[in-house]
């Protein structure tokens, strides 16, 4: 996050100094889809599938679950 400004001059000299592309979170985050929607998804579980992404269907879970989840689906 950037501290707000309104120095277009110095947000631009932070943003230049910041990682891109490549191995960004994104690129890490597209390996698992995860629906925490109240019924699973077929559409996500399907689009999931073309990415080559883990499909997690989590309806109702609490946060801690959630969490314990998604920790080993990362490691895996």
């Amino acid at each position: 996050m950037l501290p707000p400004t309104r120095s277009l001059a110095r947000t631009r000299t932070r943003l230049c100094g910041l990682p891109g592309g490549g191995g960004t979170p994104l690129a890490a985050g597209l390996r698992l889809a995860l629906d925490t929607a109240t019924r699973p998804q077929p559409q996500l579980a399907a689009l999931a599938a073309a990415m080559g992404a883990r499909y997690l269907a989590l309806p109702r879970a609490g946060s801690a679950g959630m969490a314990a989840t998604l920790g080993a689906a990362l490691e895996a």
